[in-house]
């Protein structure tokens, strides 16, 4: 229930041209609403773009294989 308030926060405030920075380990939920997501390694961002442009690069169709892929695991 608290993810569905999240998003629907989330999507109302992007409809709005605000900006949010959300950290999460919950890809599904980060894949619904985000532009754009960065991936950090030891403190450094290692990737940044939009969920497609990742999901290009690794040729993942989701954002949790796209991890898997990227960081290979």
């Amino acid at each position: 229930m608290a993810a569905g308030v999240f998003r629907r926060m989330f999507l109302e405030k992007k409809a709005r041209g605000t900006t949010i920075l959300f950290v999460s380990h919950l890809l599904q939920e980060v894949q619904a609403v985000a532009d754009r997501v960065a991936f950090l390694e030891e403190g450094r961002i290692v990737f940044s773009g939009s969920v497609v442009e990742i999901q290009a690069r690794t040729q993942t169709t989701s954002l949790e294989e796209a991890v898997l892929s990227f960081f290979d695991c």
